[in-house]
């Protein structure tokens, strides 16, 4: 199926949008197969085949719109079917598709009666200077003072070309997105038909190694074959080599290395250098101790593990510099420590079967493991609430330093186990380092009984101006049992105010920022009668407070505060400790 033969897309459908878009969730949109699109139209004509879809007028019309895009979905997926089996067979095929005997072109045309216009005179120099029969290739770098703007003064140039010779012109298009090759060629004038052809023929076979052409994959896979059964060489020099034996026009997969090889290959050694030598720690034993007392620190680790069933609860060493930090307090003074990318090759790779496994030594036993991220929605408030945002920042700055701006909010539930056994925090994002021997395994999250809230206050150092950070300040951080110390807006109103009585006695004016719980919504009443509470409390002037949008409280400065509590949180398990009781 050509692709003029692709039905569009019916009016009726194009100006719909809005339903799980994927720009609006930071998502890529992918692409439909043409198995998909054969499931799609299969399924709406079996919607056309409804009783309803003729009752009126108005179904009627809806009936052949669905019908269209149906038909559209059908020929898409025929067009996709055939261009696929297309490409295969191009890619099986042991010559290139566009080859220059076949599809080269030659155009002749007459030397200029009244003079050279001043765009020619370049190639035309060119040209006359090369002597008849000696073919030029157009370069717009050389041959032009302004290179091309766009394809239609390309054309026009080509098109109304005229020198002060006769010449022949030959164009090759080797296919994909290669601008077409053109090559200028002298000739004499009042020849006959036969030796414009023989003389075509003759050129096109002298110019064919400056002719490019786009190889198949099956000759570049029959070369690799036979190179392979006589040497074993890397696929970066395979390439190399058939390229300079051909004349292939594909890309280079690795420009940079592909021009070293090609230096090496003329015999340029001497441009490159061996700096291995320069590295002084890669022979010797610079590292060594450091080495040592690292590898005692993983093993001390591991051999302290109170279960001895390679099981971790807790990750030892959330980073690799505090890794690199424990083992050099254990090193004597003045021990050599080296870099961080120099120990990491040391760790044991995540994968030994890969290439890639190659660049690590395995002589620390450890790697990284573990974890993953969110996804944040839309409100229709979510412009509203940003403003009342940005009014709050403003209104603080204008006060300065007799107001108190505080952002509160409280971190999920954490839960903890029975006696014994250890429930993961639910705390994921980050690979932790652990030893080799052992897995960070944790009991599920439904054989819990209770759990911890912790809540954050963050009593901001107001800026300057509004347009400065709103994140920088004390903090404040509770932790609440569910149980007996629940997150109710009382609870936050005596938390709030022992705050500002153990800190700030003298303070009238406070403002609160928090997001839309139940704990913290202004609109309910419970909050409503704590927030009163803690005026009168406090004997205040002003209470100003404000809340983010419904699934935005990543809005909340207080938030910032999340990803430092999960970092002494992820990877590691929580239980209750148990306590003896009397017997009586």
């Amino acid at each position: 199926m050509k692709k003029t033969e692709v039905l569009p897309i019916p009016p009726a459908f194009e100006d719909y949008y809005g339903f799980n878009e994927v720009k609006r969730k930071k998502m890529k949109s992918l692409p439909l197969s043409s198995m998909e699109l054969n499931s799609h139209s299969q399924a709406l004509y079996s919607i056309l085949l409804k009783p309803v879809m003729k009752s009126s007028p108005a179904w009627k019309s809806m009936h052949d719109n669905i019908q269209q895009l149906a038909e559209c979905f059908r020929t898409y997926k025929v067009h996709l079917q055939h261009q696929a089996a297309m490409q295969d067979e191009y890619r099986n095929l042991d010559h290139p598709v566009r080859t220059v005997a076949e599809n080269a072109t030659v155009e002749h045309m007459s030397r200029a009666t009244y003079g050279v216009k001043d765009k020619y005179k370049l190639l035309n120099n060119d040209v006359v200077a090369a002597g008849i029969l000696k073919p030029v290739l157009f370069d717009e770098s050389k041959h032009l003072n302004e290179c091309f703007q766009n394809p239609v003064q390309r054309y026009r140039f080509l098109q109304d070309m005229q020198l002060s010779v006769p010449i022949d012109v030959f164009r090759f298009c080797p296919g994909g997105s290669f601008i077409t090759i053109v090559a200028v060629v002298q000739v004499t004038e009042n020849r006959s038909d036969a030796e414009m052809l023989t003389q075509a023929a003759r050129l096109i076979t002298a110019m064919k190694p400056e002719l490019k052409e786009f190889h198949t994959l099956a000759q570049k896979r029959a070369f690799r074959e036979k190179l392979s059964r006589v040497t074993t060489v890397l696929p970066s020099i395979a390439d190399l080599i058939y390229k300079e034996l051909t004349v292939d026009a594909a890309t280079a997969a690795h420009p940079e290395t592909r021009q070293r090889l090609r230096l090496i290959f003329l015999g340029e050694e001497g441009l490159l250098t061996d700096l291995r030598h320069l590295n002084a720690g890669r022979p010797t034993a610079t590292f060594d101790v450091f080495f040592d007392k690292l590898a005692a620190l993983v093993d001390e680790v591991t051999a302290t593990d109170e279960r001895r069933h390679n099981v971790g609860h807790l990750s030892q060493w959330i980073s690799l510099n505090e890794l690199i930090s424990q083992a050099k307090e254990k090193c004597p003074e003045n021990t050599p420590i080296p870099s961080a990318s120099l120990v990491r090759l040391q760790f044991a790779p995540r994968n030994p079967y890969v290439h890639s496994a190659l660049n690590f030594t395995s002589r620390i036993q450890v790697q990284y493991k573990i974890q993953r991220r969110q996804l944040r929605v839309q409100h229709p408030d979510d412009h509203y609430c940003a403003a009342l945002f940005k009014y709050l920042k403003n209104k603080a700055v204008e006060l300065g330093d007799k107001a108190l701006l505080f952002c509160c909010d409280d971190k999920a539930k954490i839960p903890f186990g029975d006696p014994g056994i250890a429930v993961s925090t639910g705390v994921r994002g980050k690979k932790t380092i652990a030893p080799t021997t052992t897995t960070l395994v944790a009991a599920d999250h439904d054989m819990t009984k209770g759990s911890l809230t912790p809540s954050v206050v963050l009593q901001v150092d107001i800026p300057d101006q509004a347009e400065h950070s709103f994140v920088q300040g004390k903090v404040t951080t509770i932790v609440n049992d569910s149980v007996f110390q629940q997150s109710t807006p009382f609870r936050h109103a005596a938390v709030l105010a022992k705050l500002i009585r153990e800190n700030n006695p003298d303070s009238t004016l406070v403002m609160k920022y928090t997001d839309g719980g139940t704990d913290h919504r202004n609109t309910l009443e419970s909050v409503k009668c704590a927030s009163i509470c803690l005026f009168k409390e406090l004997n205040l002037d002003m209470l100003v407070m404000a809340r983010c949008a419904p699934g935005h409280s990543w809005t909340n400065p207080a938030e910032r505060i999340m990803s430092i509590l999960n970092l002494g949180l992820q990877n590691c398990a929580l239980e209750r400790r148990h306590v003896m009781r009397r017997q009586r």
